[in-house]
């Protein structure tokens, strides 16, 4: 279970490096109600070990993952939140439909990665990556359909 390294420069280089099977155990005990499932999130680790990272101009672009609060008027626990962050603009965006090998291109979060190892990082990463769908063609189906909604 790995922390931080300088030589982390993208998440491609954390996705070469960390064990599947850290990610499998921290994804299940992070997401329990999701185990059943573990394998087609693994699966999405393995292919984006094949594929090259899409550079683009957003260099300083990072994947966050933070701590959300609790809201207790809906008795709600906190929870941990994965966005980007662009560190020269200083705010955050929704990541959930950036193509993956855009997400590959984009700087780790050093701070989450001096605390957690980084499977856990790695499975939140996941998590997000494949809130619409478990490939890229059915992530970029899911966003094409919410544009098309928001057009009407």
């Amino acid at each position: 279970m790995k922390l931080y390294d300088e030589e982390f420069k993208t998440f491609k280089d954390i996705v070469n490096r960390v064990d599947s099977e850290d990610v499998k155990h921290s994804f299940i005990e992070l997401y329990p109600e999701f185990a059943d499932n573990v394998d087609k999130y693994l699966e999405v680790l393995d292919y984006l070990k094949t594929i090259e990272p899409i550079e683009n101009d957003q260099n300083n672009f990072i994947i966050a993952v933070d701590y959300g609060p609790s809201d207790a008027e809906f008795n709600e626990p906190g929870y941990f939140r994965v966005h980007g962050y662009d560190e020269n603009q200083d705010y955050f965006l929704g990541i959930e439909y950036m193509s993956w090998g855009k997400w590959l291109s984009k700087k780790p979060d050093k701070r989450f990665l001096m605390t957690y190892p980084m499977s856990e990082y790695v499975a939140h990463c996941l998590w997000e990556m494949t809130w619409c769908g478990f490939t890229p063609e059915e992530v970029a189906i899911t966003e094409a359909n919410i544009f098309e909604r928001m057009k009407d």
